[in-house]
């Protein structure tokens, strides 16, 4: 398949059952304690490559598709794609986001401490401020303070 400039279209070939992407997620689908420790919680590693579960990589490939970080080209072209804003705004109108601040909330800091976290915070610093315009937002942490230099 291929998209309007006759690209192959890669998101179609991922939903195929016979694509890796399909393959490995029946198999983890199988074998879910492959990414999780004793205690319920993933079992990730401690980076890409020197990982302390030999399955990391296989839940980074799967995950990977879900990926929002645009990473700073989004911030010249203008926005996101719409199709990403919405999710995170679904999510955090289900969530009750929002309504779970106190009545007396004057203010609330958002710590971001990864790059591919920006998105996702300032969609949420939005929607706090559409829901609660009298409460200040204040985003900080590493990436930002990594951006201004």
């Amino acid at each position: 398949m291929h998209d309007k400039r006759g690209h192959p279209d890669i998101s179609a070939a991922h939903r195929s059952e016979d694509s890796t992407i399909a393959a490995l997620a029946r198999w983890a689908r199988r074998n879910k304690a492959a990414f999780f420790d004793e205690h319920g919680r993933h079992w990730i590693g401690t980076d890409r490559f020197c990982m302390e579960n030999a399955y990391a990589y296989t839940l980074e490939i799967l995950a990977k598709q879900f990926s929002v970080d645009p990473g700073d080209s989004w911030l010249e072209a203008g926005g996101l794609d719409p199709r990403v804003t919405e999710v995170y705004e679904r999510f955090y109108q289900r969530a009750h986001i929002a309504e779970r601040l106190c009545a007396q909330t004057l203010l609330v800091g958002i710590s971001v401490p990864m790059g591919p976290q920006l998105v996702p915070s300032l969609l949420l610093a939005s929607h706090l401020k559409a829901a609660r315009p009298q409460v200040k937002v204040v985003l900080g942490g590493p990436t930002l303070s990594s951006a201004c230099g």
